[in-house]
């Protein structure tokens, strides 16, 4: 954080940071691109720092910090070590992607916070938590698609990976999973009555920007792109990750989740840093693999 907030005010505003203060000025509950929160965050910053870009970076990179304690914590959840944790850290600490996200105020790095701690929860239901926590994680799904739509990739993973954890479908019965679906569609609810009234519009722009970007990028585009967003070292540090994760029997339905979600980003030609949210998780698998390496 302290090195984000030494470079926040080295250059100006960047043009998203200018649209997410404006929107700010004109509080609704959405946006034609984007829910309400970031902007509203926005607002309250700028009132806070006034007239100063340094104090207005604040938040996101505390949030960017943020995200280093949950790539640490989803570590110790996967039954790592203090070691494993400490490199998961490290790992998410030099990944670029994750930095970029830090030194704007945007979406992303609120979108990257809120879906790493939906899938920390998640990993907790997986391994043997108390079925209370369905709640917690409609509070961190219903919060995060207030601020970006992306929010539905993380339920998509976790969809994919409760229908195949054998201990997890049977809380398809359970109350504390239907009362977390429910609290976060209230949550959403006031962003989706603006959609509906306005005729979906956020809806029509993610069809129409997506179809440009595909037209523009495509899948292939998707693939280099991570060699930006994420580097060599760290590509392969994740690809062993995930080896390891898909060799866990516990931990296999959340790889087949997260994978799954990555590669039909990368299939349909999305935005190379729409996987952020995963980051963490990744992370943390390949930091459990390096260090059964070294312990062997």
């Amino acid at each position: 954080m302290s090195l984000l907030l030494v470079v926040a005010g080295r250059w100006g505003y960047h043009r998203d940071e200018l649209y997410y203060v404006v929107g700010g000025q004109h509080p609704a509950w959405g946006y034609v691109d984007h829910p309400p929160l970031t902007p509203a965050l926005a607002r309250w910053s700028n009132a806070i720092f006034p007239k100063s870009l340094t104090g207005f970076r604040l938040l996101p990179a505390l949030v960017s910090s943020a995200l280093l304690i949950v790539a640490a914590a989803t570590a110790i959840e996967l039954g790592g070590s203090h070691r494993a944790a400490a490199v998961a850290t490290l790992a998410a600490l030099a990944c670029p992607m994750l930095l970029a996200g830090g030194h704007r105020f945007q979406t992303v790095p609120f979108d990257q916070l809120f879906g790493a701690l939906a899938i920390l929860v998640w990993l907790h239901l997986l391994g043997g938590g108390n079925s209370l926590w369905w709640l917690v994680l409609g509070l961190l799904v219903g919060a995060g698609l207030e601020n970006k739509w992306t929010m539905l990739l993380v339920v998509g993973a976790i969809g994919v990976g409760t229908l195949a954890s054998a201990d997890l479908r049977g809380d398809l019965a359970s109350p504390w999973l239907w009362l977390g679906v429910v609290l976060a569609i209230g949550l959403w609810a006031p962003n989706l009555r603006w959609q509906i009234r306005h005729r979906w519009p956020t809806l029509n722009f993610i069809r129409d920007n997506s179809s440009a970007f595909r037209h523009d990028e495509g899948w292939a585009a998707f693939l280099w792109q991570q060699l930006g967003v994420l580097g060599v070292p760290l590509l392969v540090f994740a690809a062993a990750g995930i080896v390891w994760a898909w060799r866990e029997p516990e931990w296999r339905p959340a790889t087949l989740g997260v994978v799954t979600i990555i590669l039909v980003l990368a299939v349909v030609g999305a935005k190379p840093y729409y996987h952020g949210a995963f980051l963490p998780f990744v992370f943390a698998t390949g930091a459990l693999a390096l260090d059964g390496w070294v312990e062997s």
